[in-house]
């Protein structure tokens, strides 16, 4: 069962919008911000989540990869 939040329609906003800045979520434990990120997700042809909390090592390949494909490369090995 999917329950919408308001979140959901701020993101879909983000991703219709011709500018797609780097998304940052925050916010209290537990509160449904890693649903509405897979949630989102689901509407894009490709999507790769990285968390940083459940994977520190990704810091690093992304203080180091600025090129997009590059990074798409690295993520999906």
């Amino acid at each position: 069962m999917n329950i919408e939040r308001p979140i959901d329609a701020l993101l879909l906003v983000w991703k219709n919008s011709g500018v797609h800045k780097p998304l940052l979520l925050r916010g209290a434990r537990q509160v449904g911000k890693s649903w509405a990120v897979e949630h989102l997700g689901e509407t894009f042809e490709h999507f790769i989540e990285v968390n940083f909390e459940k994977q520190p090592d990704m810091l690093e390949v992304f203080q180091k990869i600025h090129d997009v494909h590059e990074l798409t490369n690295r993520l999906s090995m």
